[in-house]
C-alpha cells in the first residue's frame, strides 16, 4: 500500500501487514475492554508490572550480550537455506538475500536478551525463525482464485476463433461465433479469512 521499493522493503527485519478482518469473537473482545476501560478507568486496571519495574527491566535486558552456541549456528544456517529454497516468500522482486540471514541473527539475540540469557541456544533461532516466517507469509498473501485451473483451460480453448477464420477464410455458416472468455473470480485474501470464520461460526451453532 505504501509503494516500497524492494531495497528498502529488505531493510527491515519485520513487516506487519494490518488488515482490518472482521472477526465476531475478536470484534466483541476489543469491545469489552474498551467499554471497561471508559466504566473502570486506567486505574483500576490490573498490570503485572508497573512503569518503573518495566523499565528496570529494560535496563537490565540491554546488558546482556549473548553470544551464538555451535547448535545454534548450525540451526542458523538450515534456517536461511530454508528460507532461500522456499521461493513462495519472497519481499518484493528482490528475493531473500543475506540481510534476512542478518535479521534473523538480530531477532535471535533479542529473544534471548528478553530471557536475559548469555546464549543464544536453537530454541531462541527457532522463535526467531517462526516470527520471521509469519511475518513472510502474512505479507504475501495473494488473492484467491475461485476458478478451476481445468475449466479455465476449457474457457480459452473454446473462446479461440476456428483455423478458417484464423488464416482470413469464411467460416461456415453453421459454426456459431465462439462465446467470450469468462471473467476470473478472485477475492482478496481477508475476504477469504472472512468467510472461514463465518463457516466456521456456522458450524460451531450448528452442532451446539
Amino acid at each position: 500500500n505504501c509503494e516500497l521499493t524492494p531495497p528498502i522493503m529488505s531493510r527491515f527485519d519485520l513487516m506487519f501487514v494490518m488488515q482490518d478482518v472482521h472477526d465476531e469473537t475478536n470484534d466483541n473482545r476489543v469491545a469489552r475492554h474498551i467499554l471497561d476501560l471508559h466504566r473502570h478507568g486506567d486505574s483500576e486496571t490490573q498490570a503485572s508490572l508497573t512503569g518503573l519495574e518495566l523499565q528496570r527491566y529494560i535496563r537490565l535486558a540491554r546488558n546482556f550480550k549473548p553470544k551464538v552456541s555451535i547448535d545454534a549456528k548450525e540451526r542458523l544456517i538450515k534456517c536461511y537455506k530454508k528460507l532461500r529454497e522456499d521461493r513462495t516468500y519472497v519481499r518484493g522482486a528482490c528475493g531473500v538475500t543475506v540481510r534476512q540471514l542478518e535479521s534473523l541473527i538480530r531477532l535471535s539475540e533479542a529473544i534471548a536478551r528478553v530471557h536475559l540469557a548469555d546464549t543464544i541456544t536453537v530454541e531462541y533461532v527457532n522463535m526467531a525463525f517462526d516470527l520471521q516466517m509469519s511475518t513472510l507469509k502474512r505479507a504475501e498473501k495473494e488473492n484467491i482464485d475461485l476458478e478451476d485451473p481445468d475449466g479455465g483451460a476449457e474457457a480459452a480453448a473454446a473462446a479461440e476463433p476456428d483455423d478458417a477464420a484464423a488464416e482470413g477464410g469464411v467460416p461456415d455458416a453453421g459454426v456459431s461465433a465462439a462465446p467470450a472468455r469468462p471473467k476470473r473470480m478472485k477475492i482478496t485474501y481477508a475476504d477469504y479469512q472472512r468467510i472461514g470464520h463465518m463457516l466456521t461460526k456456522y458450524l460451531y451453532e450448528r452442532e451446539q
